[in-house]
């Protein structure tokens, strides 16, 4: 986010988000990104794909994730 925050984004907002269970411990989740300035303009809508795994007690880490540059 540094860089967006460099170009004036003040937030990002989740416009999408779209799951892919694995299996009961894992799963992708791709969510569609909306970096927003202070007055709520569209700097840049993105995307981007996660791979997570779910770890007890009820959480989900981060394995790796993929910038989609379209």
């Amino acid at each position: 986010m540094e860089a967006y925050r460099n170009a004036g984004a003040a937030r990002a907002a989740i416009e999408g988000l779209r799951v892919t269970q694995l299996d009961h411990t894992s799963a992708i989740a791709t969510i569609r990104w909306n970096a927003l300035s202070d007055d709520g303009a569209l700097l840049r809508d993105f995307g981007t794909s996660y791979q997570i795994l779910r770890e007890e007690p009820g959480g989900w880490r981060i394995l790796s994730y993929t910038y989609h540059d379209e």
